[in-house]
């Protein structure tokens, strides 16, 4: 009966320890993906999510339905709604979050290899879902307007 207790307890113990040492590692981890280090250096850029389009809002004022940055700039994306949730995915990337209404979501982006990457919406917002694509392009350089 005692061994039964002292097993009880240290079992709980050792169970409260892995959750404690877990924790503490994934507010690490997750402050680092809020709070990327040289975030004081980036380009802020508004995502607009509307049914069945993605707008892109650059810091001069360019509206852009493409997403035009330059490989290894950080950027800050802010993803608002205009009218239902949708899901700013990049898969090649391993993004996805959501963009709701009335709500800001960020996303910070790094991408060091140029090319093309394909934006999606991941969420069903009704019956034009299926085109709310466009691409991310990154530039070696300044890209063209």
């Amino acid at each position: 009966m005692v061994r039964a207790r002292l097993f009880e307890a240290t079992t709980i113990a050792a169970s409260a320890t892995i959750l404690l040492v877990l924790a503490a590692l994934s507010v690490q981890l997750l402050y680092e993906i809020d709070n990327p280090p040289g975030r004081e250096d980036f380009v802020a850029i508004r995502v607009v999510g509307r049914q069945f389009a993605w707008t892109f809002i650059y810091p001069d004022g360019t509206i852009k339905s493409t997403l035009d940055i330059e490989a290894g700039r950080l950027y800050r994306l802010e993803l608002v709604s205009e009218d239902v949730i949708h899901g700013l995915g990049l898969r090649e990337l391993g993004i996805l979050r959501d963009v709701v209404p009335g709500y800001t979501n960020v996303v910070w982006l790094k991408v060091d290899q140029p090319g093309r990457y394909l934006i999606l919406c991941r969420e069903f917002c009704g019956w034009g879902h299926y085109s709310m694509t466009t691409t991310l392009n990154v530039c070696a350089g300044p890209c063209p307007s």
